[in-house]
């Protein structure tokens, strides 16, 4: 089995979990026109599956990006992966009338991670959620990064 095989599943399926989620997408969209707009069609738009650094736009927007990591594998086998989620936004968009922008929305993916048993052996764990710095002007955000236990190779076969 390939290393890193399973980065490419577990980011294929938080996709779906935050692209299906009905409250990521509507506090994503509050700031468009388009009420008829998908989490799918969010992909790669607003959802990212890896780090995406906005350009400087006239229009404030909201970004959800997340990675999957190993970064502390021994003698060649990963035994634990990290999944870390970015949530950030303009300033002009940050407050809604439910509360901080980044704040529902990084508590909402908390709901389909924290817990979870989709992802590796056993139950994924919070392990840190702090303000994160985007370098875009006017943008401010959190992340959040959790834990899964995992194995890359097949022991069975040593």
């Amino acid at each position: 089995m390939a290393h890193l095989e399973e980065f490419t599943t577990y980011k294929n399926t938080l996709m779906e979990a935050i692209c299906t989620s009905d409250k990521i997408v509507e506090l994503l969209k509050l700031d468009l026109d388009k009420d008829d707009i998908t989490g799918k069609d969010m992909r790669y738009s607003r959802i990212f599956p890896y780090n995406y650094v906005p350009l400087i736009t006239d229009q404030a927007t909201t970004y959800v990006c997340f990675t999957v990591t190993a970064p502390y594998p021994k003698d060649g086998v990963i035994t634990e992966l990290y999944l870390t989620v970015y949530v950030f936004t303009h300033q002009d968009i940050m407050r809604t009338k439910y509360g901080m922008r980044t704040d529902l929305i990084i508590s909402e993916i908390d709901k389909l991670l924290n817990g979870s048993t989709k992802y590796g052996l056993g139950k994924v764990v919070l392990k840190a959620c702090d303000v994160m710095s985007v370098p875009s002007r006017g943008y401010s955000g959190l992340y959040s990064m959790y834990s899964v236990k995992d194995f890359n190779i097949n022991i069975c076969k040593q």
